[in-house]
């Protein structure tokens, strides 16, 4: 009877149909891990280093075997070693969770903040695939910059230009975004941005479009194309603004860059170590005042980084000098002649000079300074009547005229001219403040960029690709005035072309990490007051003293070792760096032979500390160059203040590690 009954269940045409539901089911799931299996195969590819790695040429040495980071949250990456091992004699397919501290640099967020930057442009696209795949007219993910703009950037634009470290420029941002119906010219409303993909290809749209605009505000044509053909950018002689090969800055791998020219500044790595800080910043400023006094006619535009990145190990620029350096930039170093005469007094001592000259016959030296006169209070009057303020004292015509050439013009004697107030000389230079590595708030100043917070006048400042997130690439340019000028010349940047700003994926992201910013300052700057004391402490440690020194701000600080920087040593190993090239050096002296040891104990110190950090499983940004020994921390802008503290105590026991 049972037998009977379940030969008729499983017979039944319900037990059939149940039976093929779960076989359905178990193929479906079947062919679906299998689909997951194959695709996380391409997801992963081996880390063979004969295979994948010995064909990339990147950071490191050809045929390095690098990481490849499988996972990230915060600062806190799961990173797998190559086949073969890797740096730090890890074992092969070792899998193992780091601190990076120094790879955020072209990053802002991470974590929920990233994906709620990123939640808009994604949510956009995955639109725009369901259009594509049903035939129909979709957003434009990316257009050709020939063609037309993405309809974000004007969204992109007034997001920037509100937070611009102009006060006019903001204020026109967040009131309106077009010329009033009277078409009269607003305060302000002459700022415009360039759009590029990364940093490098920033300051050259910079240098272009600012080369141009100074060019432009000379009257005389000759002079115009002589600036436009053969003006200098000048640099920091300790700086960094893109890949040395192409980009201008102190690295120059393939030898001097065409169109810069370096300049002193006071990074206090290149400070001898016998000599007071005070002491230092005096004679830097009278080194850049001789620079710029030799060297302003072929320069047009000058570049400061506010906080240097790699090439200082973090440094800011302290304020008073970097006030300074702008101040006199924008004066192109001309002094300004002031007579503090009263009533009648008689005229200063060049004047009769030349009444003399002009009594006894001179009339050939006459007619020169007269000429001379003549022309420079009309290039004044120009100069006033194009700014619309009084510009410059009139002893400044009177100045020898600019040479086409770079041979120095003769200069007549002083002619004095009464003048009972001080006058700033008003000049053309343009000032560009490259804020990729220390902008979009990395500073801990509660703005978006340093330059604000400084309080500098200058032009036009850069920012780079942790604007997107450090996910989609963009990076630009802001400028304060000269859009008007660039369209009654017919002009506009040079350094074009099909990516500059095409990403409507990239702009939507900028506007979401600069509204996120906002909101975030206050977190930021109480983070970096963790990651402050912890570094200080850290440096006052024992065992540590005097070996490390540690400087910086917000989330961008540089740990330096005094005693193995070549720039600090100078006076201690002078004699024997100059000795190299005598004829009659001693080859056995013994100052020689010491330095040659030190450089020896200067790359055991370094690798040492690189090993160590490996083991600690913490990476901060290596420098080790001749001027630079330390490392750069720059992590998420989100940092917590719980990974702070591990990380700087990671750091130190690094250090302690380390042979000094």
């Amino acid at each position: 009877m049972v037998a009977m009954s379940m030969d008729g269940l499983l017979g039944s045409p319900q037990f059939m149909t149940v039976s093929s539901l779960i076989a359905a089911f178990g193929v479906a799931l079947f062919f679906a891990l299998l689909r997951r299996h194959k695709s996380s195969q391409r997801e992963q590819p081996t880390n063979d280093l004969e295979g994948s790695h010995r064909r990339y040429a990147g950071r490191y040495t050809m045929h390095t075997a690098y990481d490849t980071v499988q996972g990230k949250s915060g600062v806190r990456y799961t990173l797998v070693a190559p086949e073969g091992g890797s740096k730090g004699n890890r074992s092969a397919q070792s899998s193992r969770e780091v601190m990076i501290l120094g790879g955020a640099c072209s990053e802002s967020f991470s974590g929920p903040n990233l994906a709620g930057v990123l939640h808009r442009s994604h949510e956009m696209e995955r639109q725009a695939l369901a259009d594509l795949r049903a035939g129909k007219p979709a957003s434009s993910l990316n257009t050709h910059t020939s063609v037309g703009l993405s309809p974000f950037f004007g969204e992109f634009a007034r997001e920037i230009g509100s937070r611009a470290p102009w006060a006019d420029v903001r204020h026109n941002a967040r009131s309106c975004d077009r010329a009033s119906e009277d078409m009269k010219v607003q305060p302000g409303d002459d700022w415009f941005v360039t759009l590029q993909v990364e940093g490098a290809s920033a300051v050259h749209a910079a240098f272009d479009v600012l080369l141009q605009l100074r060019a432009e505000e000379e009257p005389d044509e000759e002079k115009k194309q002589a600036i436009l053909s053969s003006s200098f950018a000048a640099i920091a002689d300790t700086s960094y603004h893109g890949p040395g090969s192409t980009s201008f800055g102190s690295c120059q791998p393939l030898g001097m860059h065409s169109r810069q020219l370096h300049y002193p500044a006071p990074t206090l790595i290149d400070r001898p170590i016998n000599e007071p800080e005070a002491q230092y910043f005096a004679r830097k400023r009278k080194e850049f005042t001789q620079w710029l006094e030799a060297n302003h006619e072929v320069v047009s535009v000058l570049f400061v980084e506010p906080q240097w990145g790699s090439s200082a190990l973090g440094q800011p620029w302290p304020a008073e000098e970097l006030r300074f350096v702008v101040q006199q930039a924008k004066a192109k170093g001309i002094k300004v002649c002031l007579s503090q005469l009263r009533g009648k007094e008689m005229l200063p001592i060049p004047l009769c000079q030349l009444l003399a000259c002009m009594l006894v016959g001179s009339l050939s030296t006459a007619f020169m300074f007269a000429r001379c006169m003549v022309k420079r209070v009309f290039h004044w009057v120009q100069a006033c009547i194009r700014h619309n303020r009084i510009c410059v004292p009139l002893e400044v015509a009177l100045l020898p005229p600019r040479s086409s050439n770079r041979n120095p013009c003769v200069s007549p004697p002083p002619l004095w001219i009464p003048c009972h107030s001080a006058c700033v000389i008003c000049c053309d230079d343009k000032v560009c403040a490259d804020e990729i590595m220390c902008g979009l708030g990395r500073h801990g100043k509660g703005t978006l960029f340093l330059s604000q917070h400084l309080n500098l006048d200058v032009d036009a400042v850069t920012f780079g690709k942790a604007i997107a997130g450090g996910v989609d690439p963009l990076s630009g340019c802001l400028f304060r005035t000269g859009g008007r000028l660039l369209n009654a010349t017919g002009r506009s940047v040079m350094q074009s072309h099909t990516y500059a700003g095409s990403s409507t994926r990239a702009l939507v992201s900028a506007v979401e990490v600069l509204r996120k910013l906002d909101k975030h300052h206050g977190d930021l700057a109480r983070v970096a007051d963790v990651l402050q004391q912890s570094l200080q402490k850290m440096a006052e440690h024992p065992s540590l003293r005097g070996h490390v020194a540690v400087h910086g701000q917000g989330l961008l600080w540089g740990i330096y070792f005094p005693d193995l920087i070549d720039g600090a040593n100078t006076t201690r190993w002078e004699p024997a760096i100059e000795a190299k090239g005598a004829e009659n050096k001693v080859a056995d002296s013994d100052l020689s032979r010491k330095y040659a040891d030190w450089k020896v104990a200067r790359t055991s110190t370094l690798k040492s500390f690189k090993k160590a950090c490996h083991e600690e499983r913490v990476l901060p940004y290596f420098v080790m160059k001749a001027k630079q020994a330390g490392c750069l921390l720059t992590p998420v802008l989100d940092l917590t203040a719980s990974d702070a503290a591990e990380g700087v105590r990671r750091l130190q026991a690094a250090l302690l590690k380390t042979k000094f």
